[in-house]
């Protein structure tokens, strides 16, 4: 049994390899990542010696003579708005901060109020590398911020350093990770607990007061977490918000009155907030960041309008200008000349145009845009080509004057090139990543069709060997390409094609050869209709509309496959009548078709009863994305610990607590006392009394957040012990019961179930209260409706699936992230449990709808001995890898052909993305159902038999 059973498990993997490193290809071609330099700006560029009358070398150096400053304080607030620092919030006036308002408009000439403008991914590592660097990120860089490294390219921090400047930090381990040798002094505290919000900007206002009273350091860089953690956990709206705020006002201030003559200080937001305090994407609440720039002594003259509004890389070459060190070769940013002294803002352009120059002379140009470059050679042949024939005042200043303008418009043009440069594609390997692709999924959707008759014929020994040889080959020549370069690029993906070409053509041929292909094109309840609307699905993510609006449609979907279901039952039975023979077996026929129409309306009431429990909390729970206009948030979206009322967070706990109270009767109803039988055993035991302390658990743990502040904050460590519990338990108890000896009154069918009544509790933890309802909902869903195997069943969970996706309240966009998950074990998190605690809290529902797949045949009644378990299981896992598989190759399709529309990165590239991620997650746990249902199956036999629907 055990053989029979793995075979498959071994197929499927080949199925899932063979088609994943095709659209890894094509991902690598999509999102290229921008080349990093490690060369490093020197303080002098030129020989000192130079004509000053040749106006590119003025001045000679990428770094003053002296720095304008003796000292700089660094403040970044994260998080923090621009309408939170100006005061022009009208819907949460509280907000404001008042008190640096008001010191702005008592020093107009010593103080700058701006917007500083972020570039998307709006998170707090890809913000931190553009504030020290100068550069901004591709699209990609966005899933680094839970895994930070230390940053190779020149910075701010590394020429400080080199100017022996002494650096302090304190704030957001952030920093400390990228940047682990530059500081003289460092005190990092982890930034991804979102439920503390005052401990690190506590050890920051302590180490700033220090500072302020003993001045030891050049630099001294402070980094707030407070207003971050109080917009994720609470929103924006929350009272704890504007707390954190007036707490930022009052610390401000008191370092404007306590810094000397000589300091500058900086206070800037990193990013934004939307309405939910959420940050990540490219909206404007998300990439418009306050900033405040204060001097004692300086005398700013504001160049236009009052308020400054700047790149926030132009900050980069500015602060080097005037703390007196080189710019960073890597920085694209321009200098901005409001804050430099009127005198030095020729000489502060020039070192910019030389330092940004001197980037492009040593960056590869291949993909570059061929006109930009061009403009920017005529540019600079230009600026290059000016010399003086007389030193006369009047013509000196008019070529200064046009010089200046001229490097400028460099600097403008090369920050354009280099943002379209990032964004191109290598359209080679998008190319043979789809063409490869379509290959693979040709074939497996040849597979879907092979009767399960033939399915053990097609996939025999000698095929097995030759795909297993195929699936090691495929993943060792990837991780050539990947990780050890031992072999050429070239030759390694195309020794992976290949490979993979050739084994989808040995199944092909198996396939034609065994698998009685032209009996079933000829038969004439052939399933073009579940083709056609797999197809049509797929091609509508080519449209941005769909994609915005996909949550809308969702139950549409399923609704379909229920329908194309019940219509495919009733004429496959009606064509199984054998009408020659009908006057001598009329009752017969009679009877087949009194119990089809009987079988039908059951799975018509129970699939439109699952669309319309499906369709209620898709509109109650679903979250709104930035495009769809007049959609309004309900309170569900909050966190429990972010409502302002207490009648509100008991409401959500009962409702959560007796949400996952119901979903696990539901659910254990199908493993029942009299199923476990009347013997008192330790399994028996187990698999009655485990699921109710989990519940139990959960509870308290939700119930914990209805705790005032103070009580909250003295049991913090050990209310995390709750879901740790919940973890812990359900692993043990699920190998436990997989693993002791055989009882005769627990059958495969019942352990199966409580395994996946296990999974379903540990993803409680991760989904969380204020989703509850709708996770209890799917749950109950699967218990009632996958029963009995139709490949149009499977498509049908696929697309509730996706109902339940947007019902649990996701988008397919980086802002939907819910970034409180990160931290359901509390203190025991770590970046990489926080990173892992985000992805199951974002494909929980997939998760569990491709393990309780193979709850469709553990209970179905065998056929002959070609068409048992094995054989059903395998076909379920087929035809829902195919569906994943086609779903994620037309969002390829989709990002490819529309890969210069407006929107691509803003909507079809997260699109492709977020279904790439899922596409992987299903598939792993489609091998752990396998992996589990092959598994109870050959320790217990054969399965308990339920009543099914048709």
């Amino acid at each position: 049994m055990a053989r029979v059973t793995n075979k498959y498990v071994i197929v499927l993997l080949w199925a899932m390899v063979s088609f994943g490193v095709a659209i890894l290809c094509f991902y690598d071609g999509f999102f290229l990542r921008r080349r990093v330099l490690t060369s490093r700006s020197a303080s002098c560029e030129l020989p000192q010696n130079l004509p000053h009358c040749l106006f590119p070398g003025v001045p000679l150096c990428t770094a003053p003579n002296n720095a304008a400053f003796d000292k700089l304080i660094f403040i970044v607030i994260d998080a923090l708005r621009f309408d939170f620092l100006n005061g022009s919030s009208i819907r949460w006036p509280e907000e404001r901060m008042r008190n640096v308002k008001e010191l702005v408009n008592s020093h107009p000439e010593n103080a700058l109020i701006g917007k500083v403008l972020a570039d998307p991914p709006t998170t707090t590592m890809q913000r931190v590398k553009a504030l020290t660097t100068g550069t901004f990120p591709t699209f990609i860089d966005a899933g680094a911020n839970f895994f930070t490294g230390a940053v190779e390219e020149d910075s701010l921090l590394f020429q400080w350093r080199s100017a022996n400047k002494s650096v302090g930090f304190v704030g957001d381990s952030t920093w400390t990770d990228m940047f682990p040798d530059a500081f003289s002094e460092a005190h990092p505290c982890s930034s991804f607990d979102i439920t503390d919000l005052d401990t690190v900007d506590e050890m920051v206002t302590k180490k700033l007061r220090e500072e302020l009273t003993l001045p030891k350091f050049d630099v001294f860089i402070g980094h707030f977490l407070g207003v971050d953690h109080a917009g994720h956990r609470y929103g924006r709206g929350h009272p704890e918000t504007a707390r954190k705020l007036r707490e930022m006002d009052r610390i401000v201030c008191e370092t404007v009155e306590n810094m000397g003559n000589s300091t500058l200080l900086v206070v800037l937001g990193d990013h934004g907030m939307t309405d939910s305090g959420d940050h990540g994407g490219d909206t404007e609440d998300e990439t418009e960041a306050g900033l405040l720039i204060f001097s004692k002594t300086a005398k700013f003259e504001i160049i236009g309008d009052r308020f400054l509004e700047v790149s926030q890389i132009d900050l980069v070459p500015t602060l080097a200008w005037l703390t007196g060190v080189a710019m960073p070769l890597s920085n694209l940013g321009s200098v901005v000349l409001d804050v430099i002294p009127a005198l030095e803002r020729i000489d502060s352009t020039a070192a910019n145009y030389l330092q940004v120059k001197a980037f492009l002379d040593n960056y590869p140009m291949t993909g570059f845009p061929v006109d930009e470059r061009k403009t920017l050679k005529r540019l600079s042949d230009k600026i290059s080509s000016v010399s003086c024939e007389e030193e006369g005042p009047s013509r000196l200043n008019v070529n200064q004057s046009q010089v200046t303008e001229w490097r400028r418009e460099f600097l403008r043009l090369s920050k354009t090139m280099c943002r379209k440069a990032w964004v191109d594609f290598d359209t080679l390997s998008m190319a043979n990543g789809l063409v490869f692709a379509l290959l693979a999924l040709g074939t497996w959707i040849s597979v879907c069709l092979v009767p399960l008759s033939a399915i053990s014929d097609v996939f025999h020994r000698p095929l097995l060997n030759l795909l297993s040889i195929g699936t090691s080959g495929i993943i060792l020549f990837w991780l050539c390409v990947q990780c050890t370069g031992w072999l050429p690029e070239n030759i390694a993906w195309s020794a992976i094609f290949a490979t993979s070409c050739g084994t989808e053509a040995l199944v092909l041929s198996n396939v034609v050869k065994h698998g009685k292909m032209l009996s079933i094109l000829k038969q004439r309840y052939f399933p073009w209709m579940t083709i056609v609307a797999v197809v049509v699905h797929s091609c509508l993510f080519a449209s941005n509309s769909y994609v915005v609006r996909e949550d809308a449609v969702a139950v549409f979907f399923f609704v379909t496959f229920v329908i194309i279901e019940t219509r495919s039952a009733d004429v496959e039975t009606f064509f199984k009548c054998n009408f020659k023979t009908l006057d001598s077996q009329k009752t017969k026929f009679h009877k087949q078709i009194k119990a089809t129409r009987s079988n039908l309306l059951r799975l018509i009431i129970v699939g439109f009863s699952v669309a319309a429990v499906a369709k209620t909390v898709l509109v109650l729970f679903r979250k709104c994305r930035e495009e769809n206009v007049g959609c309004e948030p309900w309170i569900t979206h909050k966190p429990t610990n972010g409502l302002l009322h207490d009648s509100e967070k008991r409401a959500r706990v009962l409702s959560a607590s007796a949400a996952v109270v119901i979903a696990t009767f539901g659910s254990w109803t199908q493993t029942p006392s009299a199923m476990i039988g009347n013997e008192i055993t330790l399994k028996g035991i187990v698999m009655r009394y485990v699921p109710w302390f989990n519940c139990f658990a959960l509870t308290c743990f939700w119930c914990s957040f209805c705790l005032p502040k103070r009580d909250w904050a003295a049991a913090y460590e050990h209310i995390y012990l709750f879901p740790a519990y919940v973890l812990l338990s359900s692993l043990i108890a699920s190998v436990f019961v997989l693993c002791s000896r055989r009882q005769k009154s627990i059958g495969a069918t019942e352990l199966f179930h409580f395994v996946s009544l296990c999974l379903f509790q540990v993803l409680c933890v991760f989904v969380g209260d204020a989703y509850m309802v709708s996770f209890a909902a799917l749950k109950i869903s699967l218990v009632v409706f996958a029963r009995g195997f139709k490949p149009e069943r499977v498509l049908a969970l696929g697309a509730l699936a996706s109902v339940f996706f947007f019902a649990t309240g996701h988008q397919n966009c980086f802002v939907s992230l819910q970034w409180e998950s990160a931290f359901v074990f509390g203190p025991l998190s770590s970046n990489w449990a926080s990173a892992l605690a985000v992805l199951i809290n974002t494909f929980a529902v997939y998760i569990l709808v491709a393990f309780e797949l193979f709850g469709l045949v553990m209970g179905e009644e065998e056929g002959d001995e070609n068409e048992g378990y094995s054989e059903r299981s395998f076909k379920v896992a087929v035809v829902y890898l195919t569906w994943l598989s086609v779903r994620l190759f037309g969002c390829a399709i989709a990002a490819a052909v529309l890969r210069r529309h407006l929107m691509v990165w803003k909507i079809f590239a997260p699109r492709f993305l977020f279904e790439l991620v899922g596409f992987c997650v299903s598939g792993v746990f489609l091998l752990v159902g396998a992996g589990v249902g092959n598994w109870v199956r050959w320790r217990v036999g054969e399965p308990r038999r339920w009543t099914k629907l048709p």
